[in-house]
């Protein structure tokens, strides 16, 4: 019995397909019921990664002395899916575009579940033993290696399962997995504090993962869910040159990869950026429990608001507005040592941060249309490895030297540029556009021909036409 076959048994009827492609592209856009599921299974893959990369982050000095390091190599173990994220972006650009979803989302599981193994045997017992780093480091590296597959998946997923109507929704849940999977990893050490304990148990779950992957995630619907997701794409290469072009690419581009850059900085220093003024490990872990959880809430409003009004521009610009001040008061909220202060400041950051990255995600397939979502998600995430690396070196450093306040205002600064890129950003609805043109083109004329889509496409898909038909920029 093949992936998709499993998956519709346990649906009770069959719109999920093993192969490569659609079974159908003449059939009217229709969304499947297994998206759902399909969207559950990766998120818990892309989890499952993230969990990996944030491991060491809260347990920064307790992995020192069981490895005997210093806090710079435990920090290379976090820096290090940042720096493979760079040479592996084209391949898993490359295979998500050109080969399609399930061998992308099969890859990056199967490298997790590998990379955790070896980590595991790093350390063989909890007392008494020096554990190897270098093993560790493989390991770590390896996990790392799924990261571009993963990360560069959620726009393919969404653009490939999901109608206009849910596209941003669907987008934001599989991006948002990523941070949900670095909060499960900011408090795994309250469950298991000993390190080889830690290690164990995500190797035990990321295997887990990885084969149920391998059991249940299918390739792609019977049926294309809108009209984009069944239209040609340029060839990848066609396509570099036509995203470079773009209108509004770049503004875009800064907009995306400066925030995610001191994001994730944060997230790998959060230790030591809290350490200094009284909070121990266990209150680092809560302040990422903090992040995430108003993240979530963040991300499920302003995407639930990008599919209903198709106000995606307005919306990133509003959470830049929050994103600076948060970023400003978090310092601010540290020298009170007070819990509650910090704990407010960190759920600003991670409301106001987490949804950039599902807006910009679909802002870049819009703008760019129609380039493959994967080559865009890839570049976007790129650049932000690239200024992930720079401030979390840069911020390691200033810890290091006892400075925590420069290093938080560092990563104010690159929230400022941000903003002003999501001020300058000026690209249209392509593929919004695309699809209400078609819609028009093959339904009746008259009163009916809105109702002669919305019942095969779903009833959200008939506001996406009107707003397409009326709408030529963002």
């Amino acid at each position: 019995m093949t992936s998709a076959e499993r998956l519709d048994a346990l649906l009770g009827g069959g719109d999920a397909l093993l192969g490569g492609g659609y079974a159908s592209l003449d059939a009217q856009p229709t969304a499947a019921r297994a998206r759902w599921v399909v969207l559950l299974l990766f998120a818990i893959a892309s989890a499952t990664n993230q969990v990996a990369w944030i491991a060491f982050a809260p347990v920064r000095d307790e992995t020192g002395r069981a490895y005997r390091v210093g806090a710079g190599l435990v920090d290379a173990l976090s820096i290090v899916f940042m720096v493979t994220y760079l040479p592996l972006a084209a391949p898993a650009t490359w295979l998500l575009a050109e080969r399609g979803l399930r061998p992308g989302v099969l890859a990056g599981a199967v490298l997790t579940a590998l990379g955790c193994a070896v980590r595991a045997l790093s350390l063989a017992s909890e007392r008494g033993a020096t554990g190897s780093y270098r093993l560790l480091l493989l390991g770590q590296t390896v996990a790392s290696c799924g990261q571009p597959f993963l990360l560069n998946a959620p726009p393919v997923l969404a653009a490939a399962w999901f109608p206009p109507s849910e596209r941003a929704t669907a987008d934001a849940a599989a991006s948002v997995a990523a941070t949900v999977g670095s909060a499960l990893g900011m408090l795994a050490p309250l469950l298991f504090p000993a390190v080889p304990a830690l290690l164990r148990a995500e190797a035990i779950g990321a295997v887990s993962v990885a084969a149920l992957l391998v059991l249940l995630f299918p390739a792609a619907p019977r049926v294309p869910p809108s009209v984009a997701a069944s239209s040609s794409r340029l060839p990848l290469r066609a396509s570099l040159a036509h995203v470079l072009r773009a209108r509004g690419w770049w503004p875009l581009l800064a907009a995306f990869a400066l925030p995610l850059g001191a994001f994730n900085a944060l997230a790998t220093l959060v230790d030591g950026v809290v350490s200094p003024y009284g909070f121990g490990p266990e209150a680092a872990s809560a302040f990422g429990g903090i992040v995430v959880g108003a993240g979530l809430a963040g991300s499920a409003i302003v995407a639930t608001l990008a599919d209903r009004w198709r106000a995606h521009r307005p919306l990133l610009r509003a959470c830049f507005g929050v994103a600076l001040p948060a970023g400003v008061l978090l310092p601010l909220a540290l020298r009170t040592r007070a819990f509650s202060a910090v704990a407010l400041a960190m759920a600003l950051v991670g409301g106001s941060m987490m949804p950039i990255l599902p807006l910009s995600y679909e802002l870049a397939a819009e703008c760019t249309y129609p380039a493959p979502e994967a080559l865009t998600a890839g570049l976007l995430m790129a650049a932000g490895s690239v200024v992930g690396i720079a401030t979390t070196l840069a911020g390691g450093a200033c810890l290091a030297a006892g400075q925590v306040v420069p290093a938080l205002c560092a990563n104010a600064a690159c929230i400022a540029f941000g903003l002003a890129g999501a001020l300058a950003f000026d690209g249209d609805l392509h593929r919004l556009n695309a699809e209400g043109d078609a819609a028009t083109a093959t339904a009746p004329v008259g009163a009916g021909a809105r109702a002669a889509v919305a019942p095969k496409m779903g009833t959200g898909d008939a506001a996406v036409v009107r707003a397409s038909e009326s709408a030529t920029k963002l």
